[in-house]
């Protein structure tokens, strides 16, 4: 009987490991997001923190790659050179914030709003 509940324990798990949760569906699955304003476009992206899930507040520099997916609210695919200073952006990441002044983030993903 215990085997037989740990079987169907997993079996109805299943479904949750294939699930998109909620936003836009061409950005890659992140756990992490916050949402700010550009300040300059280089080689990274300087911007100021409107809005973050863990408290993060002021400037932060962001990290993009060939890997970054940039993408518009209505699911426009953009590029990174169609981002500017004064654009509000939400940058999904995995996390991993380097607490250097001001903290930088690895996008993997930017929906410009």
């Amino acid at each position: 009987m215990r085997k037989l509940m740990s079987i169907l324990s997993f079996v109805l798990s299943l479904p949750l490991l294939f699930c998109a949760c909620g936003g836009n569906k061409d950005m890659p699955s992140t756990d992490f997001s916050l949402v700010a304003k550009i300040t300059a476009v280089g080689d990274r992206i300087e911007a100021e923190i409107i809005e973050s899930e863990n408290g993060m507040q002021g400037p932060v520099w962001i990290i993009t790659s060939e890997d970054t997916v940039y993408t518009t609210e209505a699911g426009k695919a953009i590029f990174r050179r169609d981002l500017a200073a004064g654009d509000v952006i939400t940058v999904y990441y995995g996390g991993q914030v380097m607490m250097s002044y001001p903290p930088q983030v690895v996008a993997v993903g930017i929906l410009k709003r």
